[in-house]
């Protein structure tokens, strides 16, 4: 049951839809563990194409933002730039995807006047506690001067250094 719940999850993420291994385990009527969780990481090495994970950082992304009721297209596209920026500095490297998607989201949202929701309104969206999306966050303020863009090509997205120097460091 395992070895297909890991192949459904792998099947799924390649097709851009963000199912995770604990989802499809839960529809399957199994409970997870640490064994089920080795042979996904098994299945995952053998597929051998990390290219699947891209898609699934921005079905993440779009599944917390339309959970969270997040219809601004200006924070969606911040927090795909934020979580691929954050990606290319190793931020977050070996944490649950979907912490990084939430943690994304909030920082996006917190910087938009009136469209700010706290970690626990998103986080249910990504499959991850509020405590994984803290730790995301925790370790991305620090780079938010690098990470959070200042306005992207659309026109959708614009902020100053000063409201990204200014965001808090702590999770509300």
């Amino acid at each position: 049951e395992c070895a297909l719940a890991s192949v459904l999850t792998i099947a799924c993420r390649m097709h851009g839809e963000p199912w995770l291994l604990s989802e499809i385990l839960g529809a399957m009527g199994c409970a997870e563990t640490s064994q089920q969780k080795r042979i996904f990481r098994l299945v995952h090495k053998a597929c051998g194409s990390p290219r699947w994970c891209i898609r699934m950082r921005e079905a993440l992304v779009r599944r917390c933002c339309m959970g969270a009721g997040i219809d601004d297209p200006g924070i969606e596209n911040a927090a795909l730039e934020i979580y691929k920026r954050t990606s290319a500095r190793y931020i977050g490297s070996g944490r649950h995807p979907g912490g990084g998607a939430c943690a994304c989201v909030y920082m996006a949202a917190r910087l938009r006047p009136g469209a700010a929701r706290s970690m626990l309104d998103i986080s249910p969206y990504c499959g991850v506690s509020m405590g994984t999306a803290k730790k995301w966050y925790n370790e991305m303020w620090p780079h938010r001067a690098e990470i959070v863009p200042l306005c992207l090509e659309d026109g959708a997205w614009g902020t100053t250094s000063a409201e990204v120097a200014a965001l808090e460091p702590r999770v509300r």
